[in-house]
């Protein structure tokens, strides 16, 4: 069984929870992105960005949904959109929540 859409008014709701996270229209189906960017710190950028992509993937396995994942030397682009919905469900802001609070 498909997760419901949700409607327009819900996800401009929800977006507005969100630090960071845009909202993509075109080309459909709707989608949450975010790019974080990793500068010099104890550990490179580049292995900055290996450790928070392992970060994301336990939180995308323990609500068994997954982001397409884009990577850089040391940028870390997500995007979010409930495939066989072909849309934004709940499970989307769910889960931007859940990266948010470690990004």
């Amino acid at each position: 069984m498909r997760t419901p859409l949700l409607s327009a008014d819900a996800v401009q709701q929800r977006l507005q929870t969100l630090h960071g996270w845009t909202l993509n229209s075109s080309p459909t189906p709707q989608t949450l992105t975010r790019t974080f960017n990793f500068t010099a710190a104890a550990q490179s950028p580049f292995l900055q960005g290996l450790e928070f992509i392992k970060q994301v993937a336990a939180l995308a396995e323990s609500i068994d949904h997954h982001p397409d994942i884009f990577y850089t030397y040391n940028k870390v682009m997500l995007t979010l959109t409930t495939h066989d919905s072909h849309g934004l469900t709940e499970k989307d802001f769910e889960l931007a929540a859940l990266i948010s609070s470690i990004g």
